[in-house]
């Protein structure tokens, strides 16, 4: 028997295939308590590892859960982060005009609608 996809997946099977062209795979969902990266407590993070293999991982704040629109609002700001690294592009400050551009895209196609 199959298991039963999360909210999570299956929201970002939704998005991956509506604004990505279904780009986006293998990729690792998870919520965390508090998540950290160097230390910081932050309410979403992209992780791209470069080992044997690469690892792909998105991870949301436990206190965005019960706040849908919010939580999905963040999922899209993470999966383009995951899209440009699929794409091999990289930017110093991670937020720069590449990543302001597919936000722009993802906005014009409709994907912040009622989020935004």
């Amino acid at each position: 028997m199959a298991k039963r996809k999360t909210k999570l997946q299956r929201c970002f099977d939704d998005f991956n295939d509506k604004y990505f062209g279904n780009r986006l795979h293998d990729i690792e969902l998870s919520w965390a308590a508090t998540p950290k990266v160097d230390g910081k407590v932050v309410s979403a993070y992209s992780h791209c590892q470069e080992d044997l293999y690469k690892a792909h991982r998105i991870v949301l704040s436990k206190r965005l859960r019960y706040r849908f629109w919010m939580w999905q609002l963040v999922l899209l700001h993470e999966m383009v982060h995951l899209d440009l690294d699929f794409k091999g592009v990289e930017e110093p400050d991670f937020h720069g005009p590449l990543f302001n551009a597919e936000m722009l895209r993802l906005a014009k196609a409709g994907a912040l609608n009622n989020l935004w």
